[in-house]
């Protein structure tokens, strides 16, 4: 098992609240969050964080949303891991592109947030 301190999360959501309980949650479970309330912000986060190793994001945003942002995320750093999070699980389920990632219904438990982080980077 590898040293979850190490480990920096990008998390990313234009909703306040779930930014800040998705950052408390992977926190308390050890790692080193970085938030953005936005696309541009997050891809300016990654760019001032190279060892940010896994992006949890929201899909539905304004501007860039969570799949255009992974998109964009893994053409600069193509070894990132991507989780998605939405409250609209059905309209994002029919929209074309591809996922990096799995999708986790909102609301999400606190459990299942960690199980998931923790399959995905092997902690």
């Amino acid at each position: 098992m590898s040293d979850r301190a190490s480990i920096t999360i990008l998390v990313v959501d234009d909703e306040e609240s779930m930014l800040k309980l998705a950052a408390a949650i992977l926190q308390r479970d050890g790692y080193q969050v970085v938030t953005a309330q936005n696309g541009l912000a997050a891809m300016t986060a990654l760019d001032e964080n190279p060892d940010i190793t896994l992006l949890f994001t929201d899909i539905k945003m304004p501007g860039i949303d969570g799949f255009i942002l992974a998109d964009m995320a893994k053409v600069r750093r193509p070894d990132l891991k991507v989780l998605y999070a939405t409250g609209f699980a059905d309209e994002v389920g029919t929209k074309p592109g591809v996922r990096h990632g799995k999708i986790l219904e909102k609301p999400y438990d606190p459990p299942q947030l960690r199980a998931e982080v923790r399959r995905l980077l092997n902690t």
